[in-house]
């Protein structure tokens, strides 16, 4: 998906299930995360793209610390709430490139298709895809 697209539905989600902007500004800087490392950290994008990066449980590991870390006395922390949305931005990035093409699953070196594709990046299927579930979630808020 492009960046526009998990943007889009990574802060329409988080926001209906939150109703809370702060969680949601977090979620979307951490929607476009994974793809942003790979360009900065291993400079060739296209080598490395959706590898480790990508990886689900990289994602999950981070939230498990902060959960830890909450435990210890720190659960109000401004930071580690920050840091929470930012990991499920990161993890829904992740699942929705799922469905838009290959991810790895149980290794970070290996591709698998975890969803059926749904649409492809960047075509106008991925657009019609983003549309109606803006407006489902619209028409879910309105109607409760």
């Amino acid at each position: 998906m492009t960046w526009r697209s998990h943007r889009i539905l990574t802060g329409v989600t988080v926001l209906l299930i939150t109703r809370n902007v702060w969680f949601t500004v977090a979620a979307v800087c951490g929607s476009t995360f994974p793809d942003r490392i790979e360009m900065i950290c291993f400079g060739n994008w296209q080598k490395c793209h959706r590898k480790l990066s990508h990886w689900f449980v990289l994602y999950l590991l981070f939230l498990g610390l902060i959960y830890f870390v909450s435990g210890l006395g720190f659960s109000q922390s401004q930071v580690l709430l920050f840091l929470k949305w930012f990991f499920v931005g990161c993890l829904s990035h992740i699942l929705e490139d799922a469905v838009s093409g290959r991810v790895p699953f149980l290794l970070p070196g290996k591709k698998k298709q975890v969803l059926p594709c749904l649409c492809y990046t960047g075509s106008v299927k991925e657009d019609f895809v983003v549309g109606l579930y803006v407006v489902l979630v619209l028409v879910f808020l309105y109607f409760s």
